[in-house]
């Protein structure tokens, strides 16, 4: 029965794969960007598997970049998804980008692992450098005290109807001199014309 048995172990030691003992970590960096913005935006890295990142939630402000941890002991392909959470600030629009971040761990004939992270956003196959969550926030400008927006219609209207007299219909003294002065050059030349025929 022992004979048997030692073939046996044998033959699975050789089949069943070794992996040296120890871990390997890998990043998966996430960036954000956010002009004239101050919140902190929070950003999730969910793994398969059970294999989830350290930490899985990270809070990031504009221009900030954070690599998140992840640790292997063994070979493999690691999938995970990174999303950004949609804040309560109405001004804002948040990017609701969906990225992949696979993290590909491999173990030479040494026993050394290597890791090796490819980002791409959901449905493309373009490598990315890092996890970039564009958030835009819409400004709306306010007018200064004093401004011209400040006047009421009733003030414009008022400005704006007193600043020529020609604009609003309003004769003034030279424009009546000038029709005193085509009245007159008209009756003299019907007086001459009369006293021709006289």
């Amino acid at each position: 029965m022992k004979k048997r048995i030692l073939p046996l172990i044998a033959l699975c030691l050789m089949t069943t794969p070794v992996y040296a003992a120890g871990t390997i970590d890998a990043v998966i960096p996430v960036s954000c960007t956010a002009k004239n913005s101050n919140e902190e935006f929070k950003v999730s890295i969910k793994g398969d598997d059970g294999n989830q990142a350290s930490p899985e939630t990270v809070y990031i402000k504009d221009g900030e970049t954070e690599n998140v941890s992840v640790s292997f002991s063994t070979p493999g392909t690691y999938k995970y998804i990174v999303t950004q959470e949609t804040g309560s600030d109405s001004n804002t629009t948040y990017d609701k980008t969906v990225y992949n971040a696979d993290v590909y761990v491999t173990e030479n004939d040494s026993g050394v692992m290597n890791a090796e992270t490819i980002v791409y956003k959901n449905g493309s196959d373009n490598k990315l450098p890092e996890c970039n969550f564009t958030n835009t926030v819409n400004i709306t400008l306010t007018p200064a005290a004093g401004s011209d927006s400040d006047i009421g219609a009733s003030e414009k209207i008022r400005s704006s109807s007193t600043t020529s007299g020609i604009n609003t219909g309003v004769i003034t003294h030279e424009a009546f001199y000038a029709m005193a002065g085509l009245f007159g050059i008209t009756v003299m030349l019907i007086t001459a014309k009369k006293r021709r025929k006289n």
